[in-house]
């Protein structure tokens, strides 16, 4: 393993067996992971619909939490008696900071047709706890904010194209986003 390959350990829910998922951390290719089952999260593959994606992403954010900042916390003002919708600064540092990991990452060319979009938010928790993350915020708003940011990285046309999705929020010792796209 070189300098720029980096090497993550995963636990299952129920602690039983441990995966390690390696991704590469150079240039173009930072972030891509193969599509062979032991390279990803135990979890992963169970809860995945589809077993096999077309391309897989980690989006490392240094060690910590992804951001959770949602797209409801958007500012308005009024300008001759009109509502403007404009991004609180914690918003579009939030943006800012998704749309920098997704910028190497995107495919040559945006997908065309329609998409199935998984992804697993990796929350590291100060009590280490492992499993289901049932608390704020809601995933529907986490997805908000990721899939426009997808959107505006050329993965795909509109993200009205994602058909299919899947999200799950979970504790882990290694925090991140995990993205899976397959095309239907």
């Amino acid at each position: 393993m070189n300098s720029q390959t980096q090497e993550i350990s995963f636990s299952s829910p129920t602690g039983d067996s441990t995966k390690n998922f390696i991704y590469n951390s150079s240039s173009k290719e930072e972030g891509r992971v193969c599509n062979q089952k032991h390279t990803l999260p135990p979890f992963v593959h169970e809860e995945a619909p589809t077993p096999t994606p077309d391309l897989v992403l980690f989006l490392d954010f240094d060690g910590r939490n992804p951001p959770t900042v949602t797209h409801q916390q958007h500012r308005v003002t009024v300008k001759d008696g009109k509502p403007r919708f404009f991004d609180s600064p914690e918003l579009a540092k939030a943006r800012a900071d998704i749309c920098a990991r997704l910028e190497t990452l995107s495919p040559d060319a945006p997908y065309e047709g329609p998409v199935e979009l998984c992804v697993w938010w990796l929350f590291r928790d100060s009590r280490n706890r492992e499993g289901w993350r049932d608390t704020k915020p809601d995933t529907d708003n986490l997805e908000k904010l990721l899939k426009d940011c997808m959107t505006r990285m050329r993965f795909w046309i509109d993200d009205a194209q994602v058909v299919a999705e899947h999200v799950f929020k979970r504790w882990s010792t290694t925090p991140g986003i995990v993205i899976s796209i397959t095309q239907l």
